[in-house]
């Protein structure tokens, strides 16, 4: 599995925002997932991409590192668009004290959770993506099944056979989760 890199190691590098450049150090990932917030069990986003495909194909069996709490071999999990495109994703990173971030920080508190980057709309090709704030929710539909694969939310065991017929066949299903 990739490690993190080293970031000062990393060219630097600048991007143009509206609010003005941001500097930083250039690199990319090849992957990322955007996840349902989830109040009946809430994790970690990787720990609930991790659920949602363990959870997809079968209960939790002895050996397995189950994601549920307390005991039971399922538990529910929210939807999840992963995307994994041809070419990988432009990163900037940039300082935790960086002017941007901390005014946009500042502007969401305390009402949303902590903002610890910004994703270019590029990154979102392979998506169509409506932000619904009036509903508190966001649904997606993925329009490159190679580089997208939306997963719906997985509320109960008798899901399983819809969300695995959804998965193989494009295009790909309505994501629609709470934001």
């Amino acid at each position: 599995m990739p490690t993190a890199p080293d970031v000062s190691a990393l060219p630097d590098a600048t991007v143009l925002l509206p609010s003005g450049p941001i500097s930083g150090k250039a690199t990319t990932i090849t992957s990322a997932a955007l996840v349902g917030n989830s109040s009946s069990d809430p994790r970690a986003p990787c720990r609930q991409v991790y659920a949602h495909h363990l959870l997809t194909d079968g209960d939790c069996v002895t050996g397995d590192d189950c994601p549920c709490t307390g005991g039971p071999t399922f538990c529910a999990v929210p939807a999840i668009v992963e995307l994994t495109p041809a070419t990988p994703f432009p990163v900037l990173v940039v300082p935790d004290s960086d002017p941007t971030l901390q005014a946009l920080r500042a502007e969401l508190r305390p009402d949303r959770p902590e903002v610890d980057g910004i994703l270019g709309t590029s990154a979102l090709a392979a998506l169509e993506l409506d932000l619904d704030y009036p509903h508190d929710r966001a649904l997606g539909r993925c329009v490159d099944n190679a580089a997208c694969a939306a997963r719906p939310e997985l509320s109960g065991e008798d899901r399983r056979a819809s969300i695995k017929g959804c998965l193989a066949s494009p295009p790909g299903p309505i994501m629609r989760q709470g934001l």
